[in-house]
C-alpha cells in the first residue's frame, strides 16, 4: 500500500498509523457485511512493534474488531532489500500479538 520513508522513526510510525486507519476505514466501507475479516500484513521486526506501545495498541483494537494482522519479518541471513526473501517467507510469518 505504501512504503514509509524519510523522517525520525515517531514519523514514520505516525505516518504508518495514519495510512492504516485510512485503509481500514476504506475496507471496512467496501466490505460492510462481507462475511470475512480483512487481513493487514506489515513487513516488520515483529518484536520491534511489540514494543512499540502505541503501534502495537492500534494493532490490537483491529484484533478486537475481527481483523487479521500478520508479520513478515525478514531473516538475518536475507534482508528485506533482497529479492530472494520473498521465497522464504512462509518461514517467518507471525500472527499478531503472538
Amino acid at each position: 500500500y505504501f512504503l514509509p520513508g524519510g523522517g525520525d522513526k515517531s514519523a514514520r510510525r505516525n505516518r504508518m498509523l495514519h495510512d492504516i486507519a485510512l485503509w481500514e476505514s476504506d475496507v471496512f466501507t467496501c466490505s460492510h457485511g462481507f462475511p470475512f475479516p480483512a487481513t493487514l500484513v506489515i513487513v516488520s521486526d515483529k518484536d520491534k512493534v511489540r514494543a512499540d506501545k502505541v503501534f502495537s495498541h492500534r494493532l490490537r483494537m483491529m484484533i478486537w474488531n475481527q481483523w487479521n494482522v500478520w508479520f513478515l519479518t525478514p531473516t538475518p541471513t536475507v534482508k528485506a532489500d533482497d529479492s530472494n526473501w520473498l521465497t522464504s517467507v512462509s518461514e517467518d510469518v507471525y500472527a499478531f500479538p503472538e
